[in-house]
């Protein structure tokens, strides 16, 4: 089966271990970024049934940045706030964040999503009725 070149230019910078196998990932965003963010959340835990959260970025440096830590996720979707790669790192978390349009992140987060389902043995075209 041939793969689509858009599949192809993702699989360029494919997603590293670390990622694919990390504990829980929280989406951040700000503005409309914030409804993207809600979305990779549902789509990662949907597709490889794996713990997900999504904030405000604002919301999240006071209090539900307490659940970061080693081996957890926190993906800033678009600018993050002054400080806040600073205050997650500090936890021991990976923060991720990019240049890329937010709306591209996405796919790479669907990527990933399908990475993570194959590899813990999910199929993520099966969803809860």
């Amino acid at each position: 089966m041939r793969e689509s070149p858009r599949l192809l230019r993702v699989r360029r910078q494919p997603p590293d271990d670390e990622l694919i196998d990390a504990e829980q990932f929280s989406f951040l965003g700000l503005g409309w970024t914030w409804g993207l963010a809600n979305e990779a959340a549902l789509k990662l835990r949907e597709s490889a049934q794996t713990w997900t959260e999504s904030y405000s970025s604002m919301e999240y440096r006071h209090g539900p940045i307490a659940i970061a830590a080693k081996g957890r996720v926190t993906w800033q979707l678009g600018d993050a706030p002054a400080g806040l790669r600073e205050q997650v790192e500090a936890t021991g978390a990976r923060f991720v964040e990019s240049d890329r349009d937010p709306l591209a992140e996405l796919v790479r987060l669907h990527a990933l999503a399908l990475i993570r389902a194959r590899r813990l043995g999910v199929d993520p075209t099966i969803r809860a009725h």
